[in-house]
């Protein structure tokens, strides 16, 4: 088994120092809405969730979905402090391949959509559930409709997007081929955080890091320790194991330069439930 590296504290410091310095949403101008009207935020969590027929060929496979993985709760609310004045009510509308249509109305904050059967995502869409492909994504937006009649779109934090996606499970505990006993944890649909990266530790503590899974392929793009960008691969075995490899960069971005390298063939860490 590899020694384990540690991480500095030099580097931990360094990594709060970014942190204190990211723009907030609220700070982010495309948050903002493009035209007039309030600064809107659409949040909540959904999923869309099924098996391809065919995993080799995503493209054109038929899906099979069930409304037991099919999920939306979406929220249309104004951050406290922004100001809606000019606004006479707002939209929530659905877009699925190119066909949009308005799926709620208010003239009050806040106001919710939820969504708990397959027929409700495609409601209105004018497709059909054999229609849906792996990757097809169903795009919900806020409008401000003003008090002279004109239409402005929300901005960027008015935006939500449903993925169809195959179904994960990879929730649990497992023992790494590095010895270590790792809890691996869903914090949505197809998203995950692991209790350790492997190979790393700060200050003696373990590192939790995030991935996500699509269709048995893992995918790691994410920061460690606020500012450490984390770049990987892996992969769900039929039998129920997983493996991982990856690149923890000197920085938030691939610019910096490696740090750590554990990409080889001989650095891939095997996950066994």
């Amino acid at each position: 088994m590899k020694k384990l590296l540690k991480i500095t504290s030099v580097l931990a410091i360094f990594a709060l120092i970014f942190a204190s310095c990211q723009t907030t949403e609220e700070d982010d101008p495309a948050a903002y809405p493009l035209e007039g009207g309030a600064y809107i935020k659409l949040s909540g969590d959904g999923k869309l969730l099924g098996t391809p027929n065919d995993p080799t060929d995503l493209d054109n496979s038929l899906v099979t979905l069930t409304d037991a993985q099919a999920e939306l709760m979406l929220t249309v609310d104004v951050p406290v402090g922004n100001s809606t004045q000019g606004v006479q009510s707002y939209e929530l509308t659905k877009t699925f391949n190119g066909v949009e249509t308005v799926v709620a109305q208010s003239a009050t904050l806040p106001f919710t959509l939820t969504y708990s059967t397959v027929a409700e995502f495609l409601a209105g869409t004018g497709a059909v559930e054999s229609d849906l492909r792996i990757g097809d994504q169903f795009i919900f937006n806020v409008r401000n409709i003003l008090t002279d009649g004109s239409v402005t779109q929300a901005g960027a934090a008015g935006t939500f997007i449903i993925t169809v996606n195959c179904l994960s499970d990879l929730a649990g505990t497992y023992t790494s081929s590095n010895g270590e006993t790792v809890t691996i944890t869903e914090v949505q649909a197809g998203v995950y955080e692991s209790t350790q990266l492997p190979y790393l530790t700060a200050g003696g503590n373990p590192i939790p890091f995030q991935f996500s899974e699509s269709c048995g392929t893992i995918t790691i793009n994410t920061l460690v320790l606020g500012s450490y960008l984390t770049v990987g691969t892996g992969v769900v075995n039929d039998d129920g194991t997983f493996t991982i490899s990856y690149v923890l960069y000197d920085g938030s971005s691939v610019d910096a330069g490696i740090l750590f390298d554990f990409s080889g063939p001989g650095d891939v860490v095997t996950y066994t439930p």
